[in-house]
């Protein structure tokens, strides 16, 4: 009996392992599930507190530190699925507050801070490109309409609108930010692009009657659907409003597959979340697209953002789990081999069109839009 006993004891070690193998598990089925994400975090917690014991003893670990590393870089890279995953019990900083109240946590508590710091940084890497992308189209605009020195008016306005902007790209200061484009929109009332931005910082602050109001101004002066939805999806970017944006992008996709510019900005989406590999695979088309049909510029930022962006993927490739492959990329199992199944095109109608099931990405790629490292 004492034999069967201590046969059956869970040594520290084995809890290590058990608790990696259980993390593992729930990393992969953490989206909108939030025991498992709290079972999560309290699971990373755990293995933090057990491997400084461990190691003191010399229990030799080598094998665990490969899923230990790996397992963090997989939480970092499903921080916006975490972090969304935990909205319905108050959010991860107040859960923070209640598990760490003495702010001794590991970095896996942090992800909404990670997440908010990387969502600003690529707003304003990007702020200068999109901007000078929907700079073009007001300036033609206001050029067949004035034809004339810049009315001291447009440069109040844009004086706002740039405050505006800042207050949100460097404190995310919605309301305040409201204020400005308010003001600049008094000034221009026929300046669309500020119709969008007010708008959009309307609806994240949850005045929906005021931003469609402000967007079908917006609209009116626009003239067609896809322009709007570019141009308010590059607005939505601007103002850190990424899921607002893939929105858009959507049914920037459902008119038009092939817009190279819709591509371009879904890279930007994608990187907005840390999600480095969809990010080049849009990046990629974008390039291909914009080839087609002699956009040089959009061609060259498409080139040079996946040059960075593959820099980057590639310094994280070590710790990617064995089969880190891009999200972009559909798997399927022919004959006991692991092989990539590309998605159907977007013409695709009936019950596989993208609007029908699932998210709208898995099904939204062009044949032949999957990645080489599928």
């Amino acid at each position: 009996m004492a034999r069967a006993v201590l046969q059956g004891r869970v040594t520290p070690a084995d809890e290590l392992r058990e608790l990696l193998t259980s993390a593992e598990k729930m990393v992969a089925s953490v989206s909108g599930n939030s025991d498992n994400a709290v079972g999560l975090l309290s699971a990373l917690d755990r293995i933090a507190e057990l491997w400084p014991l461990l190691d003191a003893q010399g229990v030799d670990l080598r094998s665990e530190a490969g899923r230990w590393e790996t397992l963090q870089a997989t939480v970092q890279r499903r921080g916006a699925a975490i972090v969304e995953a935990l909205r319905p019990l108050g959010g991860m900083q107040s859960l923070r507050r209640q598990t760490h109240p003495g702010g001794n946590e590991g970095a896996w508590w942090r992800l909404d801070e990670h997440l908010a710091d990387t969502r600003r940084r690529v707003v304003r890497r990007n702020a200068a490109v999109i901007s000078g992308i929907m700079l073009v189209t007001v300036t033609v605009y206001f050029a067949l309409r004035l034809l004339f020195p810049v009315d001291p008016k447009v440069v109040e306005a844009s004086r706002l609108l740039g405050r505006g902007d800042r207050l949100v790209q460097e404190a995310g200061d919605y309301a305040s930010a409201s204020e400005e484009y308010q003001q600049a929109v008094e000034w221009t009332p026929d300046n669309m692009e500020i119709w969008l931005r007010l708008g959009a910082v309307q609806e994240h602050l949850g005045d929906e009657v005021a931003a469609q109001a402000s967007f079908a101004r917006a609209r009116e002066l626009i003239g067609t659907d896809i322009e709007f939805y570019r141009l308010r999806a590059a607005s939505y970017l601007l103002l850190a409003m990424i899921d607002e944006a893939e929105r858009d992008l959507l049914q920037m996709f459902a008119l038009e597959p092939e817009n190279a510019m819709a591509w371009y900005l879904l890279g930007s989406v994608y990187e907005a979340r840390n999600d480095l590999g969809p990010a080049v695979d849009a990046l990629s088309k974008a390039s291909d697209y914009a080839i087609e049909t002699n956009q040089l510029e959009l061609t060259a930022l498409a080139r040079t953002r996946m040059g960075f962006l593959m820099q980057r993927l590639g310094m994280q490739q070590g710790m990617r789990p064995p089969d880190g492959r891009s999200s972009a990329c559909v798997s399927a199992r022919n004959n006991g081999a692991l092989i990539p199944v590309r998605a159907p095109h977007p013409d695709t109608t009936g019950a596989d069109h993208p609007t029908h099931r699932g998210h709208p990405w898995d099904r939204i790629l062009p044949s032949g839009s999957h990645s080489s490292r599928c």
